[in-house]
């Protein structure tokens, strides 16, 4: 969200295991933010890579509206494929279990919140 609002451009983050362009991947197999000039969840020819994340194999991470990709507007505030939903959320489990999981909550302003609950108030599930 922060790069977003320096760069005043979209940055997409998309689940990467080798660092380079988005892939269909697990989360947990790594991530990559990146200056998304035309918009397409694509690093393109010319597009920054800002930040790759590389593999965390002791964590699950799940998220129904961020499966292939999250994108911040250059004002920070979120856009996922629903327009009418540019909110979610991403549950973040290790082998401890489910009571030790974590929800990531972010909100349409794109200011992401830590918390043990989903957004319905429910708690986490683990794989």
């Amino acid at each position: 969200r922060s790069e977003a609002v320096t760069r005043n451009q979209r940055i997409t983050v998309c689940p990467s295991a080798g660092g380079a362009s988005c892939e269909v991947v697990a989360w947990n197999q790594g991530w990559l933010a990146f200056v998304d000039i035309n918009s397409d969840q694509n690093v393109n020819p010319g597009e920054l890579v800002v930040a790759h994340v590389d593999a965390k194999p002791r964590v699950d991470i799940n998220s129904a509206q961020f499966g292939a990709f999250l994108m911040f507007r250059p004002n920070g505030r979120m856009m996922v494929a629903n327009v009418g939903q540019n909110t979610g959320e991403a549950t973040f489990c290790d082998p401890r279990g489910a009571q030790y999981a974590r929800v990531v909550i972010i909100a349409p302003s794109g200011l992401p919140r830590l918390s043990e609950t989903t957004m319905a108030g429910a708690a986490p599930a683990c794989p």
